[in-house]
């Protein structure tokens, strides 16, 4: 079995790392998008069909949640399709007329409010920017992976999970471990879906746009936009 514990890291090291300030535009895309990843979605499911853009700044880590979901047919297929698409072999076998079913993670971001609030603090200044220009990007909340058993077992076992910022790993997942900080290493696990979500806009109390709602799809609630230039347009528009 692999190991998925890099390690027990100083907690204070970690916290400095978090508050990191990157540059918004990621220098090589990654393989799969991450959780967190800023980017829009060109086709079904991973790979070449997100175009990563990079990741906000967390200036303090973000609660992540995980849960274990047992595999249906079409769940399944995507996984298959998609370990082979990384010359992986699957790892579990799936029959629909068995009543117990292998099981994958499901990951995500636990709060979006909180999220919400980081992107639009003053270290996301330059993401912010990027996105009022471009409206076609989102950020992934949630992802779902297959995982070794007894790999997937530790992860949920922890007793808390965070995403934060790392100068040398960019996102990285910290995880609790009998009251330890430890960080979380996902390289080996097959990720088939993901979660984005777009953005609604509003303005602040100088008229400057700012994120009012991280959008799980439809129409933004009144009054807000899904693109921030929107908000200039009707501005122009009341004003004749």
């Amino acid at each position: 079995m692999r190991p998925i514990f890099l390690g027990i890291i100083v907690w204070g090291m970690l916290l400095g790392a978090c508050s990191t300030v990157k540059d918004v535009v990621a220098p090589t895309p990654p393989d799969v998008p991450s959780l967190a990843a800023l980017g829009s979605k060109k086709g079904q499911p991973i790979r070449s069909h997100f175009d990563h853009l990079g990741h906000p700044v967390l200036s303090h880590p973000l609660t992540v949640t995980v849960r274990e979901i047992p595999f249906d047919k079409a769940s399944f297929q995507t996984y298959a399709k998609r370990a082979k698409e990384d010359g992986k072999s699957v790892e579990v076998t799936y029959i629909d007329s068995l009543k117990t079913k292998p099981t994958y993670i499901q990951m995500a971001v636990e709060d979006k409010i909180v999220l919400r609030n980081l992107l639009n603090n003053e270290d996301n200044k330059k993401v912010r920017s990027y996105l009022e220009k471009d409206g076609s990007k989102g950020i992934v909340t949630q992802l779902s992976f297959y995982m070794d058993p007894m790999e997937a077992s530790q992860l949920l076992g922890v007793q808390k999970l965070e995403l934060c910022h790392d100068s040398k790993k960019g996102m990285a997942l910290m995880a609790q471990v009998n009251g330890q900080k430890t960080l979380f290493d996902l390289r080996y696990a097959t990720v088939f879906q993901y979660e984005l979500n777009g953005f609604c806009w509003g303005e602040d109390l100088y008229g400057r746009p700012r994120i009012e709602t991280i959008n799980e799809g439809g129409a933004c609630p009144k009054g807000l936009e899904r693109k921030a230039a929107k908000l200039d347009r009707e501005k122009s528009y009341l004003k004749l």
